[in-house]
């Protein structure tokens, strides 16, 4: 949404950097699933790339250009979602000067940006300038946001650390949408007094207490501060990672007390945000998605299953078989194949067209975590008729669903044939035959792959969403046999 950081009650093409201007009609071009528009807004994307570079290099000073920093935001988010790999690589390649920049000039920390007071007798010229000045400060805070939010994709879809740190980012969270959208001055002045909140807050006053959101909810920019949570949580939860990959190599100097102990820390912090965004989301949301991406992945090890699924040729696959195995026996199997159809769930029940790349990825994350779980921790080519008999537990737990009584015994038991009871096209299903059992990862992955194409049903797909889809039917194939 280019109105989330660019203010569009002062924003006239006629005044604004030419490279602005071209880089909002080359996202429009991309944005849509017309081959030829997308070819034209990455064509314009590649000239507005290296003018800006260009004017970088000939004057230094243009690194604090406003307007330059929010063109080349932009250019690089066309390039990370575009799906062609040459602009993928330069985009990631990129980020880190931009970050460089914001970073030397201050702009991740608080004290860059000062309160602007504001009074009730502030009028004409001079409340002009004061809205202006908050305006041009307020739009480096969103633009910040949007970077950290754009960093912590970036590390979604590449699985690379992210770059800006959760300590550095101290910038006082944006005020609320109404307020930054305001048309006129004395507007913007009225509003900003009814909603006098005090001292501005940072994300980290809300990640131990993230019900203190729903307090501030009229002063704050409550999607800014949802996915800047996210962002921090994606970010604690891939520290966690990287520790936890250590520990499996070398579990005798690691201790195993204190690394579930940061589990669980983070398992609750995200479940007080699944409360809070409970609260406040009316309808599914990309922000309930990542909840659930960041669950998925702290209770399993990614890297290892995507070797294992022969990402990296066989014999790599057979050096983490015995890890993936031990794995999958465990609780943190059960809970990430849950959180993995929750990602699941959510995806069905968006807006016909809306599926964005991000999203598309989740699916392929939750796909290798089916596949894994499937291969290895549940009897492959049994029917459940024959289960019956044999005294295995097989009541179907519907995995896909809001968390029940049979999804706690499930996750804390392992009690149950874990299963995806909907069918994947058009919502909850009577007829058993349809249903999608764990055990059987290539149907599963073929459903997975259904969510996707049947949001763009007799609609094009964007180029990133058509590659994935043939990534997880290459996965798919790979199982026959």
């Amino acid at each position: 949404n280019a109105a989330s950081f660019l203010h569009l009650a002062t924003l006239d093409p006629n005044t604004r950097r030419p490279e602005l201007v071209a880089i909002m009609a080359a996202a429009g071009a991309a944005l849509t699933s017309d081959p030829a528009l997308i070819k034209l807004g990455c064509a314009i994307q590649e000239c507005v790339r290296v003018t800006i570079l260009k004017l970088w290099e000939d004057d230094n000073t243009l690194v604090r250009d406003l307007q330059l920093l929010q063109a080349f935001c932009v250019v690089l988010e066309i390039g990370l979602w575009s799906g062609f790999e040459r602009k993928v690589e330069i985009a990631e390649g990129l980020l880190q000067p931009m970050l460089t920049m914001f970073r030397r000039d201050g702009k991740f920390k608080r004290s860059a940006y000062s309160d602007i007071m504001i009074s009730n007798d502030l009028e004409g010229a001079a409340l002009n300038r004061t809205w202006l000045a908050w305006v041009d400060s307020e739009s480096y805070k969103r633009l910040a946001f949007r970077l950290l939010l754009h960093d912590s994709s970036s590390s979604v879809a590449l699985l690379v650390n992210p770059l800006i740190s959760y300590a550095e980012f101290t910038v006082p969270l944006p005020l609320s949408e109404d307020i930054w959208s305001c048309s006129s001055a004395e507007h913007w002045k009225a509003l900003c007094i009814s909603r006098a909140s005090g001292q501005a807050l940072d994300i980290a006053d809300f990640l131990t207490d993230p019900e203190a959101l729903l307090v501030h909810r009229d002063a704050i920019d409550l999607r800014m501060a949802s996915f800047a949570l996210l962002s921090y949580s994606w970010s604690l939860c891939w520290e966690y990672a990287q520790l936890k990959s250590l520990q499996r190599r070398q579990r005798d100097q690691w201790n195993t007390l204190a690394m579930s102990s940061r589990c669980g820390e983070l398992s609750r912090l995200v479940d007080n945000l699944r409360m809070v965004f409970s609260l406040r989301l009316a309808k599914p949301d990309t922000v309930t998605m990542r909840l659930e991406l960041v669950l998925l992945h702290l209770h399993m090890p990614f890297e290892d299953i995507k070797i294992f699924a022969g990402l990296e040729g066989p014999e790599r696959a057979r050096s983490v078989c015995p890890s993936i195995c031990e794995w999958a026996a465990s609780e943190s199997a059960r809970r990430s194949v849950y959180h993995a159809a929750q990602i699941i769930r959510e995806a069905r029940e968006m807006p016909q067209g809306s599926m964005g790349p991000i999203t598309a990825i989740m699916l392929y994350h939750a796909s290798l975590a089916f596949l894994a779980y499937g291969l290895l921790a549940t009897p492959r080519g049994v029917c459940w008729e024959v289960l019956s008999t044999t005294g295995v537990s097989t009541e179907e737990v519907f995995l896909d669903r809001p968390e029940n009584a049979s999804i706690r015994r499930f996750l804390e038991r392992g009690r149950g044939t874990p299963c995806l009871g909907c069918s994947m096209e058009s919502g909850p299903i009577s007829n058993m035959s349809k249903r999608v059992y764990l055990s059987e990862p290539r149907s599963v992955i073929r459903a997975v792959v259904d969510v996707l194409r049947a949001n763009f049903h007799n609609r094009p797909r964007p180029w990133l969403l058509d590659k994935l889809v043939q990534l997880m039917m290459a996965l798919e194939g790979s199982l026959s046999g």
